[in-house]
């Protein structure tokens, strides 16, 4: 699937999207209607309250970009959703938005082929620079706390991979880089690495993204 719009370095669109929302509750869909609509890269916005009034009324328009709250789904009525939306518009970008696990929901997001979604969401400004995102990249995800991430940096090395396992394990930079033959400095240099790239503020959050993303074990 081709970009649905071009952004420069700083994710500033310059093209104008039309959105759609499809979310349960009235409190969140006004709001994201009431916030959505005043971005400098919304040319319109129409909201919806569940999948079959969307589908219904939402064919005759073409959505660039289509926002999917799932609140109180199940995970099996979550990926269902998603696929009708993905099947009935195969040209627009899904961004599947819930508070609940991660690794859950990056599951949902593989199986359902959507574009991306945010889970442990706190405010609108994070779905503003979700959707600025999901137009540079054909998937991401955001966690701790609004933070969007680039699924696409989440390829880690070999080497990378076995730092960071044992560092998991309980294991000191010195012990680490004893047992891997590297040097200390090198060590520390993978961890700052990998922190900047997954956006983490420490080791500990880290290491559990990396472990709710199956990139080393618990």
């Amino acid at each position: 699937m081709g970009a649905i719009c071009e952004c420069n370095s700083t994710t500033t669109m310059n093209s104008k999207l039309h959105l759609a929302i499809i979310e349960p509750q009235p409190i969140a869909r006004a709001g994201y209607e009431n916030q959505l609509g005043k971005c400098h890269f919304t040319q319109s916005v129409s909201s919806f309250f569940e999948e079959e009034q969307f589908l219904k009324q939402g064919r005759k328009n073409q959505f660039d970009l289509i926002l999917v709250g799932t609140y109180g789904y199940s995970s099996l009525s979550i990926c269902h959703l998603l696929r009708n939306i993905k099947t009935q518009f195969p040209t627009a970008k899904i961004l599947h938005i819930a508070n609940a696990n991660l690794s859950q929901h990056k599951s949902i997001c593989l199986e359902s082929k959507t574009d991306g979604f945010i889970t442990y969401l706190d405010t609108l400004d994070c779905v503003q620079e979700a959707i600025e995102h999901l137009c540079l990249h054909k998937s991401y995800y955001a966690c701790d706390k609004g933070k969007v991430i680039d699924t696409t940096q989440n390829k880690i090395s070999k080497r990378e991979q076995e730092i960071l396992q044992l560092y998991q394990a309980g294991f000191s930079v010195k012990l680490i880089s004893t047992q891997l033959f590297v040097a200390e400095g090198t060590v520390r240099k993978h961890i700052q690495n990998l922190r900047e790239r997954f956006k983490c503020r420490n080791v500990a959050t880290l290491l559990s993204q990396c472990i709710a993303l199956g990139l080393i074990a618990a």
